[in-house]
């Protein structure tokens, strides 16, 4: 569990401890099924800790080309390249909206305290979903999950007026995603139609919803 919080925080805490368990348990027992098999000699078990006899170099290519197969492996299942777009369901209150919103694979937003993603909306979306009619900063306080987050970029820095829905709903590749994380309400016209903004780092963070 501490080496998931390191690698991952504290969000799905069980879930990611069960897989890198799981996952640790399958590395030792294919890597000891291969020593028992061909007895390579780059294997070396000792105490039931497997090491490996290999050279920088041999280290190095592996780690690369692993990594573009893992990137690589998540970008195509995960979601679809070639989808630039997905319906987004809000839910604060007794209130909900549905909207289009752009995918934006570059937008990393995300909130420095808490790490939960950043999805940018309409400000005509949000008036609907709080049922107010403007941005008043007065007003915004009595909101629920109401914050101002700093947020920096290349040319300067700002904040963003966001607050904390009960739900966050994607639909994309005909599933659908729950993400936990706040909504910044955008104060300057979204383009192509759009109604928001979606980043690829709130779409890894989707947890399946899966009906019985």
């Amino acid at each position: 569990m501490l080496l998931s919080i390191v690698a991952y925080g504290k969000q799905n805490l069980f879930k990611n401890s069960l897989v890198l368990y799981t996952l640790n348990c399958l590395f030792n027992g294919i890597c000891l099924l291969v020593w028992s098999l061909t007895k390579d000699n780059r294997f070396i078990i000792n105490n039931n800790i497997v090491y490996f006899n290999l050279s920088p170099l041999t280290l190095i290519v592996s780690t690369v080309i692993i990594y573009f197969a893992i990137a690589s492996f998540r970008r195509y299942f995960r979601f679809n390249t070639s989808q630039n777009s997905c319906k987004v369901i809000i839910e604060y209150g007794i209130c909900s909206i549905t909207i289009n919103c752009l995918i934006d694979s570059g937008n990393l937003l995300k909130d420095n305290i808490t790490d939960k993603p950043i999805i940018i909306v309409s400000k005509e979306s949000c008036y609907s979903l709080l049922n107010i009619t403007n941005i008043n900063i007065d007003s915004f306080y009595s909101l629920r999950g109401f914050r101002i987050i700093p947020i920096k970029s290349i040319n300067s820095d700002s904040v963003l007026i966001t607050f904390k829905p009960d739900k966050i709903i994607v639909c994309i590749n005909k599933k659908q995603f729950e993400i936990d994380g706040y909504i910044a309400i955008s104060e300057n016209d979204i383009t192509n139609g759009y109604k928001g903004i979606i980043g690829s780092y709130a779409l890894s963070l989707g947890e399946e919803i899966t009906y019985a």
